[in-house]
């Protein structure tokens, strides 16, 4: 059974070329791709039960700011230079299962579909160092 991804970038042109990354893949079928500006509906998103759901951080706030991301699908932000803090507000405040750097492989990529399809969280030692310091600062006040 193959893992159904949907795709929803701020950028056409962008989300059009992990289409083609992932077309070669029998285990990834790519559901959908989500329009630019627009916004994602509960409905479109309980209908095509995508598995996961590749986003950028200027999606992930307009298109499914009507979705608990928590609750409903397992999102993993793609950077696309949006900033480490911005990166890391938006894996906390959006309970998100993954994050890809701006340096990540196509095979990288993959591998992280499969594993938050699995369940898993997909996060870059960085970004967790990030986080772990981000954390002990707040304790410290």
């Amino acid at each position: 059974m193959s893992i159904k991804v949907m795709i929803a970038f701020s950028n056409l042109l962008f989300s059009d070329g992990i289409c083609k990354l992932l077309d070669n893949d029998n285990a990834i079928k790519v559901v959908d791709i989500l329009k630019p500006g627009i916004e994602c509906p509960p409905e479109k998103t309980e209908s095509l039960n995508p598995d996961v759901i590749l986003v950028d951080l200027p999606t992930l706030y307009n298109a499914f700011r009507n979705i608990d991301t928590a609750k409903r699908n397992r999102f993993i932000l793609l950077d696309t230079d949006c900033g480490r803090d911005n990166i890391v507000s938006a894996f906390l405040t959006k309970k998100l299962n993954g994050v890809l750097l701006s340096h990540t492989t196509p095979a990288l990529l993959k591998k992280a579909i499969r594993a938050v399809a699995n369940g898993e969280v997909w996060v870059d030692k960085s970004t967790v160092k990030t986080i772990l310091y981000g954390v002990n600062a707040l304790d410290k006040n």
